[in-house]
């Protein structure tokens, strides 16, 4: 005879608390009782969980969550982008790029699911044709939608131009053809580039390959730095041997390589010419013709810094001088 499992309800009869637990225990009323519960604990996740709409555009496809006229104007900025993009550069037929509208912070961060900036409101994979936007709030949240959805499918079109390699170029090549193709270069650009060259915070676009600054004013200054680098390439080294760069790109050449095919020269070397090109006192000229309000308002801190700066160099010329009028040691007796 087997032996019976103990069961201590079934020793305290069916009266009492032991009674109605034994019921309760029965395995129909059990399940019952877990489907319940797991039911009334569920429902608070729903609750906060967004129901996803889309909103389908000619090449964007925008997932919102409550607002459908905000993602109808995604749609149609980053279409109209995407059109624009495609007259200057080959385009391949058929792209579908996917945006996800979200409403927080937090919700932005689920979705990303990527190490990102705090102050970051966009975020693009070009390899994967996907983007995710945090909505502004404020003031001019429109416009600010506007600019930041036409960056974010700039990316998605290099990832495009590039065959799936944008991975391989780097971060300022990156974001200096995002910014390229979805906004103008105006003199607040030319300032932000003079002033931060003139106090020597511009880093070498090398360092610029794999990150950006966490800071939010360096992160702006290397926007600029990287849309001056693309922008001069273009415009100084023609269209057309871009375009060859961006081909020798999809074939599988690596970056560098590809550099110096198409132009004759390293990345390296064309931080040095970009630099003299782009700081140059044409540009200084350039700005004052373009805002003398913010000239005549800034042009203090200018000067101040135009003197700390020829100051220091001439302590460093007269210390090359002193240095070269004292007699080698080799010479001394």
């Amino acid at each position: 005879m087997l032996p019976c499992p103990y069961d201590p309800f079934m020793h305290r009869g069916m009266g009492g608390l032991g009674g109605i637990f034994a019921e309760v225990l029965r395995p129909r009323r059990l399940t019952l009782m877990c489907c319940v519960c797991l039911a009334l604990l569920a429902r608070p996740a729903a609750l906060d969980e967004p129901v996803w709409h889309t909103y389908q555009g000619s090449t964007l496809r925008v997932r919102y969550a409550k607002d459908r006229p905000t993602a109808a104007r995604v749609a149609a900025i980053g279409d109209a982008l995407f059109a624009d993009v495609a007259a200057r550069f080959p385009l391949p037929r058929g792209t579908v790029v996917d945006v996800w509208l979200t409403d927080s912070s937090d919700e932005f961060a689920d979705i990303v699911h990527a190490p990102i900036r705090d102050w970051a409101m966009g975020y693009a994979f070009p390899e994967e044709g996907r983007i995710v936007l945090r909505l502004p709030s404020g003031p001019g949240r429109l416009e600010s939608l506007d600019q930041l959805t036409r960056h974010e499918v700039a990316h998605i079109c290099l990832g495009a131009l590039v065959g799936g390699r944008a991975s391989e170029a780097p971060i300022w090549f990156h974001e200096g053809f995002a910014m390229y193709v979805s906004e103008h270069w105006d003199w607040r650009h030319q300032w932000t580039l003079l002033i931060s060259h003139l106090f020597r915070q511009l880093p070498t676009l090398d360092a610029l390959s794999h990150a950006f600054p966490a800071d939010a004013d360096d992160a702006r200054i290397a926007y600029t730095q990287s849309f001056s680098a693309v922008r001069l390439l273009i415009l100084e080294r023609s269209m057309t041997r871009f375009h060859v760069l961006l081909s020798r790109l999809a074939e599988g050449d690596a970056f560098e390589s590809a550099f110096e095919a198409t132009y004759g020269l390293s990345t390296m070397m064309y931080d040095v010419e970009w630099r003299e090109s782009a700081t140059d006192g044409a540009q200084w000229l350039l700005l004052l013709g373009g805002s003398m309000t913010l000239v005549a308002l800034v042009t203090p801190f200018v000067v101040v810094g135009y003197v700390r700066f020829r100051r220091e160099r001439n302590a460093r010329l007269e210390e090359w001088a002193r240095k070269e009028a004292e007699p080698d040691s080799f010479f001394r007796g």
